[in-house]
């Protein structure tokens, strides 16, 4: 450069090649922003911008607009041009509250302030930089209007009946329907072994059928009853949670047995005998509320049964 930019003069520019920049929409915000629909002209009348420079010579820009967004830049003079030293959003009361540079912001603020500090430094007039944003925007706005005076072909139909189909299969209508058959997982129990079956289902039919053991019916294992499978779960994508059936807490209890025994140290037949009374309680009650009482008796006396323990041990 043949001449010293003082502070002030790369401050002006910065601000406005900034605001050109953003009014001529920049390839890194495409992918979550809207279109810009404003001038260059028209974002600055809105923005009230605060330039201090410190006797370090380090200079802060901070921007706001009318909806108390901020921002601020702060610089150093290095080998004749200003360099970015840190970059920070949110509002005038939390400007700090995001960094521009850091990992999830860089990919997209790095290229673009690089390129507006670069005009900056270059001393390229705002009024030119105002005027090749106009451009800009004016080419984009004469492409939307030729794009969308083309006819819906059957490309267009095709798109997005697929988009739909992939939505409506592939997440199962996430967010608006959840736990629907045409993507889903249903947990159910036999309530007359206690045996355990996951099914899948894909665009209403089901795909896969998996059958598995519990602690219940590992004990019962000679049973001969036809099965009788009662819904436990259901989950669809990203829905983590099911559902409250009749025999929401089935497969729990079923494995909260296993502790029980644990800590009493059951027999085999006493073992067998609390699966038996567990499977009862099931078919009884069309429920799992029957269940439930039992599982907190035998709990009750589990604790009872450690409280004498530990007084024993304390007198001996």
């Amino acid at each position: 450069m043949g001449f010293v930019m003082t502070a002030s003069e790369f401050a002006s520019r910065f601000v406005h090649s900034y605001w050109a920049e953003v009014a001529s929409d920049p390839p890194e915000f495409a992918a979550h922003s809207a279109p810009c629909t404003e001038s260059a002209a028209e974002l600055l009348a809105g923005i009230s911008t605060d330039v201090q420079e410190a006797s370090t010579g380090e200079l802060t820009v901070v921007m706001q607009n009318s909806s108390d967004d901020a921002w601020r830049f702060v610089f150093a003079r290095r080998g004749g041009e200003w360099q970015l030293q840190s970059a920070t959003s949110g509002t005038s009361a939390s400007i700090d509250r995001i960094d521009l540079l850091d990992r999830t912001y860089q990919p997209s603020f790095g290229p673009f302030l690089q390129r507006v500090i670069a005009r900056a430094n270059s001393g390229v007039t705002s009024d030119k930089l105002t005027t090749a944003a106009e451009e800009t925007r004016l080419q984009r706005s004469d492409c939307q209007t030729t794009t969308s005076q083309r006819m819906f072909g059957p490309a267009h139909l095709f798109a997005i009946i697929s988009l739909v189909c992939g939505w409506l299969i592939g997440l199962g209508g996430w967010p608006l329907i959840i736990w629907s058959p045409l993507n889903c997982r249903h947990d159910e129990i036999d309530i007359n072994s206690g045996r355990i079956r996951t099914q899948r289902f894909l665009a209403g039919v089901c795909i896969s059928e998996r059958v598995t053991e519990s602690p219940v019916s590992l004990e019962v294992a000679n049973t001969t009853a036809r099965p009788d499978w009662r819904r436990v779960n259901t989950f669809s994508p990203f829905v983590n949670h099911s559902p409250h059936y009749s025999f929401h807490a089935a497969i729990n209890q079923a494995r909260e047995l296993t502790i029980i025994w644990e800590l009493s140290a059951y027999t085999p037949e006493a073992r067998l005998k609390s699966c038996q009374e567990l499977l009862q309680r099931w078919q009884a009650g069309n429920s799992d509320d029957g269940a439930a009482e039992f599982i907190r008796g035998l709990t009750a006396t589990v604790s009872k049964e450690s409280q004498q323990h530990d007084g024993s041990a304390e007198e001996s």
